[in-house]
């Protein structure tokens, strides 16, 4: 029984033509049907979409069913269900990165699993039935081999099992996948085991050599893909452990061939290849200091109502260039500190013992770092670091010292060494003559005193060898950040149009169905796209019903309201502007920072900079009319930044302007510092390098000022831009506030006061020990509304160690609440919440362990009627690799992207799910993101939005209309964002704390290792704005 949607063609011919960029359809021709059957799906993509919907739109009318007012949300329903499908702006068909995958409804696949030991010359169990439990002694011997020799072993272990197979038929159906790590599937029961029909031993001996690993493998579960059919196709009750188990091996069965092809590199979801393919897309680009840009493509199974996709996109990363490793060491060696974080976790062969071993078996070891004098400081392996060595890392082979075992010299065994060799034993002897006396270096003329140690051992056992024994393995994924220089070349090589996009997807699903043949005739059909019969075959990408929400109107304080800009794109300028009457600046001082060494030279020429930049304020409507004419100009020096900000504090000056001679984080974050945390002076940094492209008065770039007055304005308390939506009549039976009044809180929220809130986490990374990374500072932030006017967002900073989940998320909250009540008197009646940086995998750990924290600090404060508020908590996330191609000229720009305003919330959605796609902004370059926004929790737009005599419920479409909106009212922009508004303030902010974290630790001399509990106190500290900083925007 097959598993295909009616109107699929397993193997049969598709339908003519091509969708997506440069292969639109004319505007008259249908969008939908069999008769419209385009693009590389063919008559499969028309069929299934049409059975796609209507699933989804029973499942709906299933779920309608429940009468939804009235009935409280509870934590044990998990996430709401969707309340229905949205109908507002235009309808459209998109084509996505996604293609169907057609798998069997009643395939079944079988789990095993797979351990590996070593063997010993003692060892007889070989062979031997055992069904007692691995106790702990054999799991570690089976953790103890990893990396590319388990790979290899579970490679020889096929080709023993594949021996069983006595003809092509019989190997076909038992055909078997693996994640060369511990998991072997087979579509059918594996009937190749002797003595025990669910476990079977094999004797296996990798790359030829004499040494024996005993691998077992042992039948775990099988797993029913009708149970996750049923599960995508109807409303009923399914484990989600069990959906979650057989996306696993579908993805397994996925990425097997890519695993399997040498000439690959798998990175998770992600495959490159090793070398460049000429006159393609897939061709490489140098980043500097032995670094290689490469493209390649991610694939992941989704499930969407009814049917199996595979996300498609393509994917880039940076590598290693193989070759010798002083090559690499080379393009940074005045730099220890780059080079130190370059070379950590690098995977190297060396050289010498390589040539020791008969087999010619590549040795690879795995570089920790530079030599330290800190190394081996906590453990008895003793090392020395010559004492007037002027560096503390990257020592020289002559600046170390090891104790070296004399064979033969062995001392007196007694009570104090308790069996071990004593010190006489042991000779103190420097790196450097270590490796004068080594043959392979004696044979190559090495010279051993050029490049730094490197340790390959760790840094309480440390190891330590020449740099110039050292080759880079290649295909080595690049885990480091990028300096700015790489950063730039990175985003020009990855930002490509979205037909270069959309073409590289179809060249790079070879690198998934076609890689890893078989080198043997016999077994060719164990390869994906020759034999589907087994698990399934990719199609080609499909195409989705969506919407294109309307542009939304904003205004300022006097100019009207703005909308326009080039190719329909939602854009606007601040010509003839007047921003509102709050925030005015009645005195404020400028000061130019010089780089390191430098002074300041042509104080006339930036004294009318400054000016230039004041008149420009006044033109905006931000100055008092009681300001001075021009600007007070001045030298900053960065040592001495706190006491000049406490005398001009006293001198009565509002704000602070730097421009940023010494562009550096380090100056900024200084700065950002002294004025948020130290002095309570608002700063608003600008690059000097920016303020002389022309187009104003003396030559000074007039939008560049234009846009620095918008963050000037949010500092000092103003408002900015504001949506404008039609007037509507008040809401009736509501307590006349501001917000009955206000057509945005009317629409969507009854017209009660109503809190929007952004929060954020972001992580430090500057570590890659496993402990370090577990304690490293996390930096936290909430943003959150005041008025009906949405145009002021002040934030609350916290430090935890490292996790995702906001362990202070109560008090932060609290403190935003109580500062409405001061405002308005009364709490507000919703809250609605939008959550950034949380993964798929996280959803409920926002309902277990944040959300109880928002309710608790709800109930302690509401005490008195009308109860507590409604709360709504939506997770907006860019960390997925969804994208959309138009179909049709009028639902794409010149560059061939789609349109600002595009909405889908059908054929790749789960339906079940209360999600949707939504791209409210215009890409500058490449091709365009959208935001997934998730609902984890509702209890405001089911409520003031129900499902009325039979009616669909326009819930769906309330609280899109508002995440479009908030796209619009960003205060520093001048153009609709990506993300809605709260969360990038929210990330902003994050950013903010991140730099404040940043600076102290620098001070502290300590940006790497384990963070204390007293070093977490004072970076919260770090973080605590000071007063009068505090209510307005400090972060933007």
């Amino acid at each position: 029984m097959s598993g295909r949607p009616k109107g699929s063609s397993r193997g049969g011919k598709q339908a003519q033509g091509n969708v997506g960029p440069g292969h639109r359809q004319p505007a008259t021709q249908p969008a939908t049907g069999s008769g419209s059957n385009t693009g590389p799906a063919g008559a499969q993509a028309g069929g299934s979409e049409l059975t796609s919907r209507k699933m989804e739109d029973d499942i709906i009318t299933e779920t309608q069913s429940v009468k939804l007012r009235g009935k409280p949300p509870s934590l044990n329903d998990g996430p709401p269900c969707r309340p229905g499908f949205g109908s507002l702006g235009t309808p459209a068909m998109v084509c996505t990165n996604h293609a169907y995958v057609d798998i069997c409804k009643d395939l079944k696949v079988h789990e095993y699993s797979i351990t590996i030991r070593a063997m010993n010359e003692r060892d007889d169990s070989y062979g031997k039935k055992d069904n007692k439990a691995k106790d702990s002694s054999e799991e570690e011997a089976d953790a103890a081999v990893k990396g590319r020799l388990r790979k290899e072993i579970i490679r020889v272990l096929l080709e023993k099992l594949r021996t069983h197979a006595t003809n092509e038929k019989q190997c076909r159906r038992n055909q078997f996948v693996t994640d060369f790590a511990g998991v072997l599937l087979l579509a059918n029961q594996f009937p190749l085991f002797k003595d025990d029909p669910e476990q079977t031993t094999e004797e296996v001996q990798p790359f030829g050599e004499a040494k024996k690993y005993r691998a077992t493998v042992k039948f775990t579960k099988t797993h029913s893909f009708r149970d996750l059919f049923d599960y995508i196709s109807t409303f009923g009750l399914f484990d989600p452990q069990r959906k979650e188990a057989a996306l696993q091996m579908l993805n397994i069965w996925l990425r097997y061939n890519a695993k399997a092809d040498p000439n690959l590199v798998v990175s998770g979801s992600k495959t490159f290849p090793l070398e460049d393919r000429p006159n393609t897309n897939w061709v490489g680009q140098d980043l500097g200091e032995g670094l290689r840009a490469m493209r390649g493509i991610f694939a992941s199974i989704r499930p969407a109502t009814g049917r199996i996709l595979v996300n498609l996109q393509v994917s880039h990363g940076s590598f290693y260039k193989p070759g010798m490793l002083p090559d690499f060491m080379d393009h940074c060696r005045g730099d220890l500190k780059r080079l130190d974080a370059l070379l950590r976790l690098l995977k190297v062969e060396a050289l010498h013992l390589t040539a020791r071993r008969r087999n010619g078996k590549p040795c690879y070891k795995t570089i920790k770092g530079l030599a330290r004098a800190t190394d081996a400081a906590d453990s008895g392996h003793t090392v020395r670091f010559k004492k007037d060595s002027p560096r503390p890392f990257g020592h020289f082979a002559g600046e170390v010292q090891f104790q070296l075992f004399q064979k033969g010299t062995q001392g007196e065994v007694n009570s104090t060494s308790k069996g071990k060799e004593t010190d006489e034993a042991f000779q103190w002897i420097t790196v450097e003559d270590y490796y004068k006396n080594d043959p392979y270096v004696i044979a190559n003329k090495i010279n051993v005193t050029r490049f730094p140690l490197v340790n390959v051992g760790t840094r309480q056992k440390p190891t330590y060898m020449l740099a110039q024994l050292l080759k880079i393995k290649e295909g080595q994924y690049a885990r480091v950040d990028l300096t700015p220089a790489q950063t730039a070349a990175m985003i020009k090589f990855a930002a490509k149009g979205p037909k270069h996009n959309y073409e590289s997807i179809q060249t790079g699903k070879d690198l998934i169905n076609h890689a890893g043949r078989d080198p043997n005739p016999k077994f060719e059909n164990l390869t994906l796209e020759p034999c589907p019969n087994d698990f399934g075959r990719i199609g080609g990408l499909i195409n989705v019903p969506a919407r294109f929400l309307p542009n939304v109107q904003i205004q300022y304080l006097k100019g009207g309201n703005k909308l326009g800009g080039t190719d329909n794109k939602p854009t606007w300028n601040l010509r003839e502007v007047k921003l509102s009457s709050q925030g005015r600046l009645k005195s404020a001082i400028f000061c130019y920072v010089a780089p390191a060494g430098a002074a300041l030279t042509d104080r006339p020429r930036w004294q009318g900079i400054a000016n230039d930049i004041w008149n420009g304020f006044r033109d905006q409507g931000i100055l008092d009319r009681l300001a001075p004419k021009n600007a007070v100009f001045t030298e900053l020096k960065p040592s001495n930044v706190q006491i000049s900000m406490n005398d001009w504090l006293g001198k009565g000056f509002q704000h602070l302007f730097p421009i940023l001679g010494d562009e550096s984080p380090s100056t900024f974050n200084n700065i950002k510092f002294h004025g948020d945390i130290v002095c309570g002076l608002p700063t608003t940094c600008m690059r000097a390098s920016k303020l002389s492209k022309g187009g104003g008065r003396g030559g000074t770039d007039s939008q560049y000022i234009a846009n620095v007055a918008l963050k000037v304005h949010l500092k000092m308390g103003g408002v900015n831009q504001q949506v404008t939506i039609p007037q509507l009549r008040p809401a009736p039976q509501v307590k006349p506030t501001v917000f009955a009044k206000e057509p945005f809180f009317v629409s969507a929220f009854g017209g009660h006061p109503t809190m929007i809130v952004g929060i954020d986490v972001t992580h430090d990374s500057v570590s890659t020990d496993k402990d370090d990374l577990e304690s490293n500072p996390s930096t936290a932030a909430l943003v959150a509304s005041i008025d009906e006017k949405l145009g002021q967002w002040p934030a609350v900073l916290s430090v935890q160690k490292s996790g995702e989940m906001v362990r202070q998320l109560g008090e932060m909250l609290k403190g935003r609440l109580q500062r409405w009540k001061l405002k308005h008197k009364e709490y507000p009646r919703n809250i609605l919440i939008y959550r950034d940086g949380v993964s798929e995998g996280e959803y409920e750990r926002v309902l277990t362990l944040e959300y109880p924290q928002i309710r608790a600090v709800c109930n302690d404060l509401y005490k008195t009627a009308p109860g507590p508020p409604r709360i709504t908590i939506v997770v907006a996330g860019k960390r997925h690799h969804v994208r959309f191609y138009p179909k049709e000229d009028k639902d794409g720009y010149k560059d061939g992207n789609t349109k600002a305003g595009l909405l889908v919330e059908r054929g790749i959605t789960e339906v079940r799910n209360w999600d949707f796609y939504l791209q409210s902004h215009a890409a500058i370059q490449g091709t365009v993101k959208p935001v997934h926004y998730y609902v984890v929790h509702d209890e405001i737009f089911k409520y003031y939005h129900p499902r009325i005599q039979g009616a669909q419920s326009d819930a769906a479409d309330k609280l899109q209309s508002v995440t479009h909106q908030l796209s619009y009212i960003f205060g520093r922009a001048t153009l609709p964002v990506s993300l809605c508004t709260p969360v990038f303030y929210a990330h902003l902010a994050c950013e903010r704390a991140k730099a404040y974290v940043t600076h102290v630790r620098l001070r502290q001399n300590k940006l790497s290792g384990r963070v204390t509990e007293e070093e977490l106190r004072e970076m919260q500290r770090a973080v605590t704005i000071k007063q009068n900083v505090r209510e307005v925007m400090f972060y933007i």
